[in-house]
């Protein structure tokens, strides 16, 4: 997994190779409190990936299906948004 920044576009820090299967929206704006419960911000494939995730355990919930890893895969291809600014 991937992050996006909130154009759509790679983040700055984020690679991409021919084993990645999906990006998802982070970049460093997701909302989070630290140990002291102030406000914070982090991002990164730390943020993206757990996104990816939430929205297979959403389809798992939804559907009463569990689903293999390859078919995992398979779902996120299948349902991903393109967007032009990915390689």
């Amino acid at each position: 997994v991937s992050s996006l920044d909130p154009g759509g576009s790679p983040s700055v820090f984020t690679n991409f190779a021919n084993e990645m299967t999906v990006a998802a929206p982070s970049d460093y704006f997701i909302a989070s409190y630290d140990t002291k419960d102030r406000l914070t911000h982090f991002g990164g494939t730390s943020g993206a990936a757990p996104q990816v995730t939430a929205a297979l355990a959403a389809f798992e919930l939804i559907s009463g299906y569990k689903i293999s890893t390859s078919e995992a895969k398979h779902l996120l291809k299948k349902t991903a948004l393109k967007f032009v600014n990915l390689p």
